[in-house]
This record gives C-alpha cells, structure tokens and sequence, in this order.
C-alpha cells in the first residue's frame, strides 16, 4: 500500500470543496441577495423618511 501524498489530500479536499461547501455558500448568498436585502433597503427607506420627518419638525420647532 502506497503511503498518502499531499497532492492526494489537496485533490480530495478540493473535491469535497466543490461538491459540498461550495454549493452551500452559493444557496446561502443567494438567500441573502434574495431575502435579507431587500428588506434592509425597505428598512432604509423608512429610516430616510423619519429622518425628513425629524428634519421638518425640529425646523418648524427652531422657528417657533
């Protein structure tokens, strides 16, 4: 029995990258594009428009 190469590690770790941990990655960065930013921009366009509401009032505050 031939004894193990770090070319045979390096070829077996690199199929297992390719056929396992990398398909995960892509489904979780397509959940993220998919799912979670888009809610993270409606959370920042509400937070846009508190902000020129603030805005309004503490104008319409200092004036008074």
């Amino acid at each position: 029995m031939e004894p193990i190469t770090k070319k045979d590690l390096t070829d077996a770790f690199e199929e297992f990258h390719k056929k396992t941990i990398e398909p995960g990655f892509n489904r979780i960065e397509s959940y993220i594009l998919n799912r979670i930013e888009p809610r993270f921009d409606k959370i920042e366009q509400k937070l846009e428009e508190h902000d020129k509401k603030f805005a309004e009032l503490f104008n319409y505050i200092k004036k008074v």
